[in-house]
Protein backbone atom coordinates (compact mmCIF):
# COMPACT_ATOMS: atom_id res chain seq x y z
CA UNK A 1 0.00 0.00 0.00
CA UNK A 2 3.20 2.40 0.94
CA UNK A 3 4.95 1.52 -2.51
CA UNK A 4 1.71 2.65 -4.37
CA UNK A 5 1.02 5.72 -2.51
CA UNK A 6 4.21 6.70 -3.51
CA UNK A 7 4.14 5.50 -7.26
CA UNK A 8 1.14 7.78 -7.44
CA UNK A 9 2.78 10.46 -5.29
CA UNK A 10 5.66 10.43 -8.00
CA UNK A 11 3.67 10.38 -10.67
CA UNK A 12 1.66 13.04 -10.38
CA UNK A 13 4.37 15.53 -9.53
CA UNK A 14 5.72 14.05 -13.11
CA UNK A 15 2.64 14.82 -14.65
CA UNK A 16 1.87 17.82 -12.32
CA UNK A 17 -0.44 19.32 -10.20
CA UNK A 18 -3.25 20.11 -12.53
CA UNK A 19 -3.96 16.01 -13.59
CA UNK A 20 -6.13 14.61 -11.50
CA UNK A 21 -6.01 10.82 -10.15
CA UNK A 22 -8.43 9.77 -13.18
CA UNK A 23 -6.04 10.73 -15.86
CA UNK A 24 -3.28 8.29 -14.65
CA UNK A 25 -6.04 5.41 -13.43
CA UNK A 26 -5.60 2.75 -16.51
CA UNK A 27 -8.22 2.54 -19.45
CA UNK A 28 -9.80 0.12 -21.77
CA UNK A 29 -7.64 0.71 -25.51
CA UNK A 30 -11.70 1.89 -26.81
CA UNK A 31 -12.36 4.36 -24.29
CA UNK A 32 -11.41 7.95 -24.04
CA UNK A 33 -12.65 10.75 -22.00
CA UNK A 34 -15.13 11.91 -25.21
CA UNK A 35 -14.81 15.49 -26.37
CA UNK A 36 -17.61 16.29 -28.91
CA UNK A 37 -17.92 18.29 -31.29
CA UNK A 38 -20.52 19.07 -34.23
CA UNK A 39 -20.06 17.09 -37.04
CA UNK A 40 -22.25 17.26 -40.44
CA UNK A 41 -21.83 15.32 -43.72
CA UNK A 42 -23.13 15.23 -46.87
CA UNK A 43 -23.47 11.98 -48.69
CA UNK A 44 -23.83 11.60 -52.40
CA UNK A 45 -24.78 8.76 -54.86
CA UNK A 46 -26.85 8.42 -57.78
CA UNK A 47 -30.10 9.29 -55.71
CA UNK A 48 -29.26 12.54 -54.24
CA UNK A 49 -27.57 14.46 -51.53
CA UNK A 50 -28.15 13.02 -47.55
CA UNK A 51 -27.29 15.39 -44.72
CA UNK A 52 -26.05 13.25 -41.83
CA UNK A 53 -25.83 15.32 -38.44
CA UNK A 54 -24.23 14.36 -35.39
CA UNK A 55 -21.48 14.57 -32.81
CA UNK A 56 -17.70 13.58 -33.02
CA UNK A 57 -15.16 13.56 -30.23
CA UNK A 58 -12.09 15.20 -30.96
CA UNK A 59 -9.78 12.92 -29.17
CA UNK A 60 -10.93 9.14 -30.96
CA UNK A 61 -12.81 10.47 -33.77
CA UNK A 62 -16.11 8.56 -32.74
CA UNK A 63 -19.30 9.64 -34.65
CA UNK A 64 -22.44 9.33 -33.34
CA UNK A 65 -25.18 10.12 -35.54
CA UNK A 66 -28.08 12.15 -34.48
CA UNK A 67 -30.38 11.93 -37.66
CA UNK A 68 -30.60 11.67 -40.83
CA UNK A 69 -32.39 13.01 -43.24
CA UNK A 70 -33.59 11.33 -46.65
CA UNK A 71 -34.22 13.05 -49.92
CA UNK A 72 -37.74 13.08 -50.26
CA UNK A 73 -37.78 15.25 -53.24
CA UNK A 74 -38.54 12.75 -55.90
CA UNK A 75 -40.75 10.14 -53.79
CA UNK A 76 -43.52 10.34 -56.15
CA UNK A 77 -45.06 6.78 -56.85
CA UNK A 78 -43.90 5.25 -59.89
CA UNK A 79 -46.56 5.06 -63.28
CA UNK A 80 -45.20 3.05 -65.41
CA UNK A 81 -44.09 -0.53 -65.32
CA UNK A 82 -40.82 0.66 -67.00
CA UNK A 83 -40.61 3.19 -64.02
CA UNK A 84 -41.08 0.35 -61.23
CA UNK A 85 -38.45 -1.61 -62.89
CA UNK A 86 -35.88 1.19 -63.08
CA UNK A 87 -36.53 2.50 -59.78
CA UNK A 88 -36.04 -1.58 -58.27
CA UNK A 89 -32.79 -2.01 -59.83
CA UNK A 90 -30.14 -0.36 -57.90
CA UNK A 91 -28.91 -2.12 -54.17
CA UNK A 92 -31.33 -2.48 -51.22
CA UNK A 93 -30.65 -2.54 -47.94
CA UNK A 94 -32.96 -4.33 -45.49
CA UNK A 95 -34.20 -1.31 -42.55
CA UNK A 96 -35.25 -3.44 -39.86
CA UNK A 97 -35.40 -0.91 -37.32
CA UNK A 98 -38.34 0.92 -39.47
CA UNK A 99 -40.50 -2.46 -39.93
CA UNK A 100 -41.83 -1.81 -36.13
CA UNK A 101 -43.04 1.02 -37.79
CA UNK A 102 -44.92 -0.09 -40.76
CA UNK A 103 -47.07 -3.22 -41.77
CA UNK A 104 -43.79 -4.70 -43.84
CA UNK A 105 -40.33 -5.14 -44.84
CA UNK A 106 -38.95 -1.73 -45.30
CA UNK A 107 -35.67 -1.76 -47.91
CA UNK A 108 -33.51 1.79 -48.09
CA UNK A 109 -30.96 1.89 -51.11
CA UNK A 110 -27.43 0.70 -50.15
CA UNK A 111 -25.67 3.57 -48.97
CA UNK A 112 -28.58 5.89 -48.72
CA UNK A 113 -27.80 6.03 -44.71
CA UNK A 114 -25.92 4.35 -41.83
CA UNK A 115 -27.42 1.48 -40.32
CA UNK A 116 -26.51 0.85 -36.77
CA UNK A 117 -24.68 -2.30 -36.62
CA UNK A 118 -26.40 -5.70 -36.89
CA UNK A 119 -25.40 -9.33 -37.37
CA UNK A 120 -26.82 -9.83 -40.70
CA UNK A 121 -28.78 -7.07 -42.42
CA UNK A 122 -30.36 -8.70 -45.66
CA UNK A 123 -29.05 -7.12 -49.27
CA UNK A 124 -30.98 -7.35 -52.53
CA UNK A 125 -28.96 -5.76 -56.32
CA UNK A 126 -31.65 -5.91 -58.56
CA UNK A 127 -30.62 -5.65 -62.20
CA UNK A 128 -32.73 -4.52 -64.99
CA UNK A 129 -32.38 -7.77 -66.97
CA UNK A 130 -34.27 -9.99 -64.20
CA UNK A 131 -30.90 -10.87 -62.76
CA UNK A 132 -30.68 -10.61 -59.05
CA UNK A 133 -27.63 -10.74 -56.16
CA UNK A 134 -28.46 -11.67 -52.74
CA UNK A 135 -26.84 -11.60 -49.04
CA UNK A 136 -26.79 -14.99 -47.28
CA UNK A 137 -25.50 -16.19 -44.16
CA UNK A 138 -24.01 -19.45 -43.56
CA UNK A 139 -24.01 -21.71 -40.38
CA UNK A 140 -20.73 -19.59 -39.80
CA UNK A 141 -22.19 -16.29 -39.72
CA UNK A 142 -20.39 -15.69 -42.96
CA UNK A 143 -21.96 -13.62 -45.19
CA UNK A 144 -21.51 -14.11 -48.93
CA UNK A 145 -23.68 -13.24 -52.38
CA UNK A 146 -25.30 -15.64 -54.20
CA UNK A 147 -26.86 -15.15 -57.89
CA UNK A 148 -30.62 -15.54 -58.81
CA UNK A 149 -33.49 -14.04 -61.05
CA UNK A 150 -36.61 -12.15 -60.38
CA UNK A 151 -39.65 -10.96 -61.78
CA UNK A 152 -42.22 -8.65 -61.85
CA UNK A 153 -45.96 -9.81 -62.19
CA UNK A 154 -48.26 -8.23 -64.53
CA UNK A 155 -50.12 -6.19 -62.34
CA UNK A 156 -47.30 -4.56 -61.61
CA UNK A 157 -47.53 -5.73 -57.61
CA UNK A 158 -45.90 -8.84 -56.84
CA UNK A 159 -42.43 -9.64 -57.34
CA UNK A 160 -40.96 -13.49 -57.39
CA UNK A 161 -37.73 -14.20 -56.25
CA UNK A 162 -35.67 -17.69 -57.83
CA UNK A 163 -32.62 -19.03 -56.89
CA UNK A 164 -29.82 -19.81 -59.58
CA UNK A 165 -31.23 -23.56 -59.94
CA UNK A 166 -34.69 -21.77 -61.27
CA UNK A 167 -36.45 -23.21 -57.88
CA UNK A 168 -38.57 -20.15 -56.42
CA UNK A 169 -37.45 -18.75 -53.15
CA UNK A 170 -40.67 -16.94 -52.18
CA UNK A 171 -43.20 -14.55 -53.71
CA UNK A 172 -43.68 -10.63 -51.96
CA UNK A 173 -46.68 -8.28 -52.60
CA UNK A 174 -45.10 -4.80 -53.16
CA UNK A 175 -46.71 -2.50 -50.74
CA UNK A 176 -44.97 0.88 -51.59
CA UNK A 177 -41.90 1.96 -54.36
CA UNK A 178 -40.57 4.87 -54.67
CA UNK A 179 -36.76 6.07 -55.40
CA UNK A 180 -35.87 5.98 -51.21
CA UNK A 181 -38.07 3.24 -49.75
CA UNK A 182 -38.84 -0.19 -51.06
CA UNK A 183 -41.34 -2.00 -49.04
CA UNK A 184 -42.98 -5.60 -49.13
CA UNK A 185 -45.42 -7.22 -46.98
CA UNK A 186 -44.55 -9.42 -44.46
Amino acid sequence: MKRTLLFLRSALILWGSKQSLSALTPRKPDTCSHQWAPYNKIIRNNLGQYPIRGKQCQFCAKIVPLWYQVNTSNSQQPNSRRQIITWISRSWAHSREEDSTTNGSVFRPAGSRIFPPSLFRMRYQFYPDGTLDYLNIGQSCKHYTLKGRWTLATDNKTLQFFNSQGVSMGIVNLLEIKTNILRFAK
